[in-house]
């Protein structure tokens, strides 16, 4: 009869903790929300002329229905450059499958050259070695038909660069500040195109790693207001980084 009652009771409990979980997250996710959009400037685009009470309250219906998978724009205004971030989450059997996030700088007008940069981990052999032993499959493409050479030991051996115009390329990431902020990416997926900027994160590799990584992240599943605002440097980086790509190119 023990062997029946326990697993039962453990059962129990785990529901009831989970429900006090979904409960807590609730209760704390207005004044989170509130927040991250006072901090960062971030208002939802879909209302963007909305008040920020009426964008509090878009930031909790979105996250209401998370389980069915989302997608969240939002546009910021980072010194007269508006930032875009856009997280997607896809649900398949009824799990979370993926969240990616992106973050991107429409161009007002074109680029002097166009420049990409990417960890070096995203193609070759490693590449295939590390998806041969997991379920997870990156697509990564070169841009752009010249590779080029910084000079800088520690940015050349962590990542490919590549342009269009590989002289002006190397003397524009040299002179903008563009290494230090790259560097302090946590995964680099750069790239500019005719009418915008782009940093991709289908891992979101960045955001986790603020957090200590997955198992960070499921520690700290309840205190969502202290998930939000270690978010918060994640995304000032990424406009830096953004902004600061437009002026090395333009």
């Amino acid at each position: 009869m023990t062997q029946v009652i326990f697993p039962l009771v453990l059962m129990g409990m785990f529901l009831g903790y989970s429900l006090y979980m979904i409960q807590k997250r609730k209760k704390a996710m207005p004044d989170a929300t509130r927040m991250f959009l006072e901090r960062t400037g971030y208002r939802y685009a879909d209302i963007l002329d909305q008040p920020l009470e009426a964008h509090v309250h878009h930031g909790e219906r979105l996250m209401k229905n998370a389980r069915k998978g989302y997608r969240i724009h939002m546009v910021r205004n980072f010194h007269d450059m508006p930032i875009h971030s856009l997280q997607e989450s896809t649900v398949e059997s009824g799990l979370t499958s993926t969240i990616s996030y992106t973050w991107s700088l429409p161009l007002p007008r074109p680029l002097r050259f166009q420049l990409q940069i990417a960890e070096k981990s995203l193609r070759g052999f490693a590449k295939g070695v590390k998806e041969a032993f997991s379920s997870s499959e990156r697509v990564w493409d070169q841009l752009y038909p010249f590779q080029v050479t910084t000079g800088n030991a520690e940015f050349d051996a962590r990542f490919n660069v590549y342009s269009d115009q590989p002289q002006a390329a190397q003397m524009a990431v040299h002179s903008s500040g563009l290494m230090p902020l790259l560097l302090r990416c946590t995964e680099v997926d750069l790239a500019t195109t005719g009418d915008h900027i782009r940093f991709s994160d289908p891992m979101q590799k960045n955001i986790t790693g603020v957090m200590g990584g997955t198992l960070g992240v499921m520690a700290m599943a309840a205190n969502v207001g202290k998930m939000m605002e270690l978010q918060i440097p994640v995304h000032e980086l990424m406009a830096q980084v953004l902004a600061t790509t437009y002026q090395a190119c333009a």
